[in-house]
């Protein structure tokens, strides 16, 4: 809860508020985080939430809503997410958001054309434009059985581990093993955290 929230002790009582300490954030978190970033930029704060930390300003300035009609630049509407509070520039010049459960939150709520839009985004870099590839996060990626894999599918889906047990034809004690493993191997410290991981890294199929 701690890790997930930043220690910040508003995010904290919500959390406990909600009833969702290690699942998926539901409804009430996905508001929340909604009416935390400013009017007109939900869908960016989004897509920095889908891109993963730490976010290149000028790869997320990609997803800023056209400078028209009165809205800021791209580049401004970044910085509008910073002076917020939404975002923060780390010691390498990348963003990263305050507390962790306010990016879970804006990537559950991320319509599919947005998650589409990131992930073709991510697929251009690796074939040599914006953002170079995750050798670490393929390396781990790897490190999956495919049995493991496809429980990190099925937690994108938000399945509790009964549900995964019944999806897999295995016991819920196995499926609970499997994520687990999932968990360690990716470096994950949540369920969502694991899919978001594998979504990120254009290593599972962007999907609603």
């Amino acid at each position: 809860m701690w890790r997930r929230t930043g220690g910040n002790p508003s995010w904290l009582t919500e959390l406990v508020a909600a009833g969702e300490l290690t699942g998926p954030p539901g409804d009430q978190l996905v508001a929340l985080a909604t009416d935390r970033v400013p009017a007109g930029l939900v869908r960016l704060a989004q897509a920095a939430a889908l891109l993963g930390e730490p976010v290149e300003p000028a790869a997320l300035a990609r997803f800023a809503p056209p400078a028209d009609d009165g809205r800021p630049a791209p580049d401004a509407a970044v910085d509008r997410l910073v002076s917020s509070g939404v975002l923060r520039f780390d010691a390498g010049g990348g963003l990263r958001f305050e507390q962790p459960i306010l990016a879970e939150s804006l990537a559950a709520a991320a319509l599919p054309s947005l998650r589409s839009a990131v992930g073709a985004a991510r697929s251009n870099a690796v074939s040599g434009s914006a953002w170079p590839a995750d050798s670490d996060a393929t390396r781990r990626w790897a490190s999956l059985t495919a049995r493991e894999r496809d429980v990190v599918r099925l937690l994108a889906d938000g399945m509790t581990n009964r549900q995964l047990a019944r999806a897999l034809d295995i016991s819920v004690r196995t499926a609970t093993v499997h994520v687990s493993n999932v968990l360690r191997k990716t470096g994950a410290a949540s369920r969502t955290e694991a899919a978001l991981f594998a979504l990120r890294h254009g290593v599972l199929d962007a999907r609603g």
